[in-house]
């Protein structure tokens, strides 16, 4: 059974404005302080990487986000940091 940090849930990213960027799907990795966000359309890819500040859940829950990478693998997507308090 999937422990709550390896499941993959439905969410949009923010800009610092709290306009949409992109859908698509979040993994968070919280023991390590850190996630990776698969957008539905990665055309937008750099735009989304200079401009992300926030993940949003479907629930609302909101985490800020911070050093984002695009990642080699495919399909594309890229990891994050999550901002710690």
């Amino acid at each position: 059974m999937p422990t709550p940090e390896n499941v993959k849930l439905p969410a949009v990213l923010l800009d610092t404005e709290n306009q949409m960027l992109a859908s698509g799907t979040v993994e968070f990795l919280f023991c390590e302080n850190r996630g990776q966000f698969w957008p539905k359309d990665s055309t937008a890819l750099d735009k989304i990487l200079k401009c992300a500040a926030t993940v949003q859940m479907s629930d609302m829950q909101t985490l800020k986000i911070r050093n984002r990478r695009r990642c080699a693998g495919l399909p594309p997507h890229f990891h994050f940091d999550l901002e710690t308090v």
